[in-house]
């Protein structure tokens, strides 16, 4: 793909999400948790946040060694081989404790490597149960629903946290939602490096799928 010079691109959500899919896909990602990768970035974006940005330094943290950042339940804490969490996988296991966290269960996590992107499970959780969650920096919570409070963004998108637990209930004001975008500005530098990663999905041609159809064949009449 050839970019023009301009350091930033304008794509629209439907982009952005289906090079989020490949992408994580293209580090090793499950079919599974690479669908919800594309919908957290695509939320994320959606509503005015650094979609791309954080699902690329999520993917480059874990590339190679993704199984390493699998989140598992252990004595009600969300844990990892390697004491760091994928964001994909921990949103999906709070996802599937939803009725829990609703009725008043606390989950804690290791640190999450881009944890800006657990805010599309959370918000959801919030909307599904009909129950305001909140997700505490230390022993500080901060409200999620129906919008991230901005100070618990920016503790978010710095990258900083340590750890986190996740909780019913707010102790803060919540945020006040941005309007949704249909599209978004992305630094051209971030969108090749997901397209590099995206890539890696991609096939190469052989003299027999160029034959059954695929490309110009053994000639080229153009």
């Amino acid at each position: 793909m050839t970019y023009a010079l301009s350091p930033t691109i304008t794509l629209s959500l439907s982009e952005i999400g289906a090079t989020a899919r490949k992408a994580a896909r293209g580090i090793g990602m499950p079919w599974g948790f690479a669908e919800e990768a594309s919908r957290a970035t695509r939320a994320l974006t959606a509503l005015n946040l650094p979609g791309p940005e954080s699902l690329l330094a999520a993917l480059q943290a874990m590339d190679g060694i993704i199984d390493r950042f699998h989140a598992e339940e252990t004595g009600g804490a969300l844990t990892s081989r390697c004491g760091r969490l994928c964001p994909i996988s921990a949103g999906a296991a709070l996802s599937d404790r939803a009725t829990l966290l609703a009725s008043g269960a606390i989950y804690a996590m290791q640190p999450v490597v881009s944890p800006l992107l657990l805010l599309p499970f959370l918000i959801d959780i919030a909307a599904v149960t009909g129950t305001p969650m909140s997700l505490a920096v230390g022993m500080r919570p901060y409200a999620v629903s129906p919008f991230p409070a901005s100070e618990l963004l920016g503790h978010l998108s710095r990258n900083e946290v340590a750890a986190l637990r996740v909780l019913r209930g707010a102790e803060t004001e919540p945020g006040s939602s941005p309007s949704p975008t249909a599209s978004r500005t992305v630094g051209i530098a971030t969108w090749q490096a997901l397209d590099r990663l995206a890539s890696r999905t991609y096939v190469p041609a052989t003299e027999h799928s160029r034959r059954a159809g695929a490309g110009a064949g053994t000639s080229d009449n153009d």
